[in-house]
């Protein structure tokens, strides 16, 4: 197993005229994890809701050794924001973005972001789960990530076709 604590963030301040986007994807991702993955621990923060303290006050108690980040466009700097903060407080930390905005622009994010250690392109719940059980980094359909420096996009990922396999959303 790669990853034993996997945080997952919403970001603060990403409302749309007063409207803040609901973290769906994000819960389930978490499902997907916690009823996949058995021996890690997943936990979430809705930036959105609770704000930036809330979200520091996680990544300091947490100590998770990979932050998935949720970005939209319009929360894509707010996204950032996040993985910085995060690699200053646990400078060992793996960064993956995912949700449309990295899904369309990976590679600017990956020229243009050193935070951003990988990006989950399309249906994340089967890529990040690879990912976490430390399947070899070129094996992972749907992920870039970088070797030596240099970014790598594997071949994308099929979306999952029995849709009863994802379970429902982690609202605890």
């Amino acid at each position: 197993m790669r990853f034993r604590k996997v945080l997952l963030i919403n970001p603060p301040k990403v409302d749309q005229g007063g409207y803040k986007p609901s973290p769906l994807g994000l819960l389930y991702l978490a499902a997907y994890l916690k009823k996949y993955c058995k021996n890690i621990e997943v936990k979430m923060v809705d930036g959105a809701i609770e704000g930036e303290w809330k979200v520091i006050q996680t990544l300091k108690e947490f100590r998770s050794d990979l932050v998935g980040i949720s970005a939209l466009t319009p929360g894509r700097h707010q996204g950032l924001w996040v993985a910085q903060i995060a690699k200053q407080l646990l400078p060992e930390v793996k960064i993956v973005f995912g949700n449309v905005h990295p899904s369309l622009m990976w590679k600017q994010m990956m020229e243009n972001y050193s935070v951003v250690d990988y990006v989950v392109r399309g249906e994340g719940e089967e890529t990040l789960f690879e990912l976490v059980m430390g399947k070899n980094l070129s094996g992972i359909k749907g992920l870039v990530w970088r070797k030596n420096k240099k970014i790598i996009e594997n071949p994308q990922r099929q979306m999952i076709k029995d849709l009863n396999t994802i379970p429902p959303p982690a609202w605890e």
